[in-house]
């Protein structure tokens, strides 16, 4: 995640939206998990117990097949932009 996060950065003046899209499924991920665990019934310890080993590894596979697109766009350097 790390390293997504680094890629977006710098794309953040080229390609705003691809940048803003990286950053914020990570973020909503992490949130929209963390409002289902407080929202529940079941205690936290619950949800941290039987489901931590899984929330991670889906927003790092999410993020490595996100990556080669933002080392793409942030090593290419002749394309021009469709939009003014």
């Amino acid at each position: 995640m790390p390293l997504v996060l680094a890629a977006a950065g710098a794309l953040v003046g080229r390609r705003p939206a691809l940048s803003a899209y990286a950053v914020g499924t990570r973020v909503l991920g992490v949130l929209g998990f963390a409002t289902v665990f407080w929202a529940s019934a079941y205690p936290l310890q619950w949800y941290i117990d039987t489901s931590a080993d899984r929330i991670l590894p889906l927003l790092a596979v999410f993020g490595a097949a996100l990556f080669p697109l933002l080392v793409s766009e942030a090593l290419e350097t002749g394309r021009a932009d469709p939009l003014p």
